[in-house]
């Protein structure tokens, strides 16, 4: 657990890492517990089984436990620069909302809804419209893991869910328009 923290996105991976160990502590302690008890039964009924697998479990357990203790060392480690790389996304929550609501707005008065009856162009307004709605969708979701990873409440977008409810929408139109074209 001796990964660099100095960006955003390595902070992201220490933060991940931690968090899959300390999810998966409880299954990883049954599974050891339960070798050891098979271990333990083994022995009991004198059947032979090579030394060095116990020998392996001996070393596995005191080595997750290590991890396991140095996860939470590093967790508390980090609290300065958490709250740092906090008030970082919380700004970039900000700001994608801001950036969210421009593109509602255009979307509305501009995109492939907005073209009355030249059906040809609102088709490949469509287009790009998708691409643009598919990258804010992508960092939207590394939006909400940053607020999973610094226990943020998870922001909601009603002007997102709003567009790409009409986005479908528009989409099976244009889809049968260019189905009737053919």
């Amino acid at each position: 657990m001796t990964h660099e923290t100095d960006t955003l996105d390595d902070l992201k991976f220490v933060l991940r890492t931690i968090s899959d160990i300390q999810q998966s502590s409880d299954t990883i302690e049954t599974l050891i517990l339960e070798i050891r008890e098979r271990y333990r039964t083994l022995e009991m009924y004198k059947i032979e089984f090579a030394p060095d697998e116990k020998d392996i479990l001996n070393e596995i357990e005191p080595r997750w436990n290590a991890l396991f203790i140095s996860s939470k060392h590093r967790d508390v480690g980090l609290t300065n620069i958490k709250e740092h790389f906090t008030a970082i996304t919380t700004d970039q929550i900000s700001d994608f909302s801001v950036k969210l609501k421009t593109f509602a707005e255009k979307f509305a008065n501009h995109g492939p809804g907005s073209v009355g009856s030249d059906l040809d162009l609102g088709s490949k307004l469509l287009k790009s419209y998708r691409d643009e709605l598919h990258k804010l969708e992508n960092e939207k979701q590394e939006l909400t893991n940053a607020e999973r990873l610094f226990n943020l409440p998870i922001s909601s977008y009603p002007e997102f869910v709003h567009v790409q409810k009409d986005m479908k929408a528009l989409e099976d139109l244009y889809k049968l328009f260019e189905e009737q074209k053919v």
